[in-house]
């Protein structure tokens, strides 16, 4: 078979080649029965449930999902398996995560990307019929835009949970300014102000695991906090729910002002904490903001001499990154705002965004605070902080990449960038969950991975080809130096390798650094 020409045709190989070794290594040849019940309980949590069909309802697609995987008609054959894949076009994260792939070896320059490559990436998003506001490049050399036709990078999305970067590394930030101390991450009790706590005061199990565990490990998905709810998880999908249910009923929809009003939508959930455990968790995110809002206005107290003014976490971030970064826009409400709305989801122009996602921005701003960002690596300090502290955000400091997606049931973002060569990929998406990382690794595949001028004429059977192969290319190498890495919905694929980065996103944390 002929190489292909176009990434879409690319993609389209791959997926039947994917799909073919999935079946066969996961379902009819497994290693054995745990193997196999974990790979499809996988693909089914993290996956399908994320992507129904066009024009077909989430809640109806999950329900036939999972009705499938519960009778077991899903793998009655082959052909009715691949038949839940019909409308999905990339699944790549399936083979990364199960190890059928080869992870692709960064390069190790700035990116210097041609028109030609360019128009490529436009073209494929063309061809999967996406509309997309994007740029890539580095921030040392030249960034491109990839927008499509009447996008622009100034266009207003939801970041989703893109802002989880923003959030972690506003943290890091209070601790190289010293208002944090490492002992406020490090050690219990997780510290909220009273006005807080009132809110959780019947949230029995909440108040609980907050007593007994830390804020490095409410960052990083380790405390196990308000991990209940359906759909897109904890918080969030209440969120949703309550608003869906106000504009059904003629209520008036849910008011949130700050951070804190989030706390009414956190599940009085729980589960297992600590080194061993990563359960993905947005409550977990809200919590640890308000967190640093009662460490900071603390210090501010503690120590007049600063002449620290009062912060709210909204405040907090536009003071230590956002305004810094000369970011335009990076704000928790739409109001007044032209945000790129999938107009099927009449519930997103009533949603806030909260620290664990949701706010709204630019690819120019993101753009800018990869350039920021940058010039705060150069200090060793603040890198070192990155590695201890922001495994939410980059659980492989050796690749040296700060990566996020961000996922909603109708929009999508994708955030990456080295903080060596300055390489970065942005893409935001108004149309469906995980379509921005789809497009963004493959820009990342593209444009920032080693090629080799040998020709090659025949993919090879087993994928020998990595991802990011295009014309004339040899396979790309596996490194655990690379990084496809973290964040998005709820449950965590299988365990993996630490030296190995993980495909994030899609699937989200596979496994996660310990804190």
């Amino acid at each position: 078979m002929s190489l292909p020409r176009t990434w879409k045709e690319q993609e389209d190989y791959e997926k039947s080649i994917i799909l073919e070794k999935f079946w066969d290594q996961r379902i009819v040849h497994p290693q054995n029965d745990l193997q196999k019940e974990n790979s499809i309980n996988a693909i089914k949590n993290q996956f399908l449930l994320a992507l129904p069909p066009p024009a077909m309802k989430h809640q109806e697609w999950r329900e036939k999902v999972n009705k499938a995987w519960a009778d077991k008609s899903a793998f009655a054959s082959k052909e009715a398996f691949f038949e839940f894949f019909k409308h999905i076009s990339s699944v790549k994260a399936v083979a990364c995560a199960e190890g059928l792939m080869e992870f692709p070896k960064l390069i190790e320059e700035p990116a210097r990307i041609t028109e030609d490559e360019r128009k490529a990436f436009q073209q494929y998003t063309k061809d999967k019929k996406l509309t997309v506001s994007a740029a890539f490049g580095s921030v040392k050399t030249q960034i491109l835009s990839g927008c499509s036709t009447d996008y622009k990078t100034t266009d207003i999305f939801t970041t989703q949970s893109i802002t989880k970067v923003f959030t972690g590394v506003l943290a890091i930030k209070l601790l190289q300014e010293k208002i944090l101390t490492e002992e406020d991450l490090d050690k219990p009790p997780i510290k909220l102000k009273q006005s807080a706590k009132d809110l959780l005061r019947n949230h029995d199990k909440i108040e609980a695991r907050l007593g007994e565990t830390t804020l490095h490990q409410a960052m990083t998905h380790h405390a196990g906090l308000g991990v209940g709810g359906a759909g897109f998880g904890d918080y969030y999908s209440n969120y949703i729910d309550a608003i869906e249910k106000a504009r059904a009923t003629g209520q008036p929809i849910p008011e949130v002002k700050s951070a804190e009003d989030f706390l009414q939508f956190i599940p009085n959930e729980t589960s297992s904490f600590g080194k061993e455990h990563w359960k993905y968790s947005n409550s977990g995110i809200v919590l640890s903001a308000l967190s640093l809002e009662h460490l900071y206005n603390e210090h501010r107290i503690n120590h007049p001499e600063k002449k620290l003014e009062v912060l709210d976490f909204d405040g907090m971030l536009k003071k230590y990154v956002t305004d810094p970064a000369e970011m335009q826009y990076f704000t928790p409400s739409s109001h007044g705002l032209a945000v790129k709305f999938n107009p099927e989801d009449l519930n997103a122009e009533h949603m806030r965004g909260s620290p664990g996602g949701g706010y709204f921005s630019t690819v120019n701003d993101l753009q800018k605070f990869a350039g920021w960002l940058y010039k705060q690596c150069q200090d060793p300090a603040f890198v070192k902080l990155i590695e201890k502290y922001g495994q939410e955000f980059c659980p492989f400091p050796q690749s040296k990449t700060i990566e996020h997606t961000g996922d909603g049931p109708s929009n999508s973002g994708f955030f990456s960038f080295n903080w060596e060569t300055g390489n970065v990929v942005i893409v935001l998406n108004d149309q469906r969950a995980i379509a921005a990382s789809e497009v963004g690794r493959e820009a990342k595949n593209h444009f920032l991975t080693q090629k080799s001028p040998a020709k090659e004429k025949e993919l090879p059977n087993e994928l020998k080809a990595s991802s990011g192969s295009t014309p004339n290319t040899k396979p790309r190498v596996r490194t655990t130096s690379a990084s496809d890495v973290r964040s998005g919905q709820q449950h965590s694929f299988f365990k993996r390798s630490q030296s190995e980065p993980d495909l994030h996103h899609l699937t989200k944390h596979i496994t996660k650094p310990k804190p």
